[in-house]
């Protein structure tokens, strides 16, 4: 689904829209003003008021149920309440609900919306060199923090929101997009691509989803959603958490980075057992999980074509990709179907 379904309620209608809403749905309206921050998956905006500044998610339509929508927030409360990890606070409604919701006059769609506190800082994918990797430790702490009170929690587990499992990843109904679909694929690359995607279904089934390796995740902790102030680390972004294998969080962390990729991946597994053992099992699916998101991530390219992020990202991506599935098919072992 790309930046395309806001169809007839353009971002610039749909800003208007939030201006003549926003004193209807929250209290700090008086002297606010309102800023488009960013067009992507949602519409985010900056609300700047008389005690500071806020964050305005318009979530698109259609994605979550509100059902959904309302989980995402109530494990942010639950993360805040434990303290472990950093997240921002969501601010309730004049209603005092947290999830909000308008009306867009022109197409009838209901859009929901939240606001939450602005956190101060830079994305660790600003950061460079020896600050990178001790960042990308912290993330590694970061997910194990979070995969242990997905583990323990009986709340969270509870949680209504969709799965991670294979099939939305890879499968012919992907939830991000097809990598079938992705610009400047060869007849080698489909082959290559559709033959490591089985390998990595057989090895998932194989790795099994037990509470100790699979539950609610935050599924999109690439670097710029953790934002770094001084040494405190916050985390943004859950719009895509949901129910799959921890260490897919490790794959999200590093999916931008083909140099010093090794590095990285150590950095982040030695914050991560800090926080949270790892077995040998574990262990030999860590490529696995690096390539699996890699995958997922032409998928979502193809499908966001348009978008900025798309238009930023160069040959360089495909490339490393195919040389990860030949070096990661050679490496395999086989794996009983």
């Amino acid at each position: 689904m790309t930046a395309a379904f806001w169809k007839t309620d353009t971002p610039i209608l749909l800003w208007q829209v939030v201006r003549e809403n926003f004193p209807v749905l929250y209290s700090c309206a008086e002297n606010t003003k309102i800023e488009l921050l960013k067009n992507s998956e949602n519409l985010t905006f900056t609300v700047f008021t008389p005690m500071g500044k806020a964050i305005l998610r318009v979530n698109r339509p259609f994605y979550h149920t509100e059902e959904e929508l309302l989980a995402e927030l109530r494990w942010m409360e639950l993360i805040r309440r434990d303290g472990a990890v950093a997240v921002p606070e969501v601010y309730a409604g004049i209603d005092g609900n947290l999830l909000q919701s308008f009306v867009s006059p022109q197409s009838g769609t209901r859009y929901f919306c939240s606001l939450f506190s602005f956190l101060p800082g830079k994305t660790v994918r600003e950061l460079h060199g020896r600050e990178l990797l001790e960042k990308t430790a912290g993330i590694g702490a970061i997910a194990a923090s979070l995969h242990r009170q997905a583990e323990e929690n009986c709340e969270v587990r509870r949680l209504p929101r969709f799965s991670w499992d294979f099939e939305n990843l890879l499968g012919p109904n992907a939830r991000w997009g097809s990598w079938r679909e992705y610009p400047g694929l060869t007849a080698d690359d489909s082959h290559l691509f559709r033959e490591t995607a089985a390998l990595i279904g057989r090895r998932l089934e194989n790795y099994g989803k037990s509470p100790s390796r699979y539950g609610l995740i935050h599924s999109d902790l690439h670097l710029s959603n953790v934002i770094a102030d001084g040494d405190a680390l916050q985390v943004i972004d859950f719009d895509d958490c949901g129910y799959g294998w921890f260490l897919y969080d490790l794959g999200c962390s590093l999916v931008e980075y083909s140099e010093n990729l090794p590095a990285l991946t150590n950095a982040w597994l030695s914050g991560y057992q800090t926080k949270r053992s790892l077995t040998e099992e574990d262990c030999r699916e860590i490529p696995t999980f690096l390539l699996l998101r890699r995958i997922v991530r032409l998928g979502w390219l193809s499908s966001h074509s348009g978008s900025d992020t798309a238009k930023s990202v160069g040959p360089g991506y495909l490339e490393q990709t195919r040389r990860m599935a030949l070096l990661y098919r050679k490496g395999s072992e086989p794996v009983e179907e």
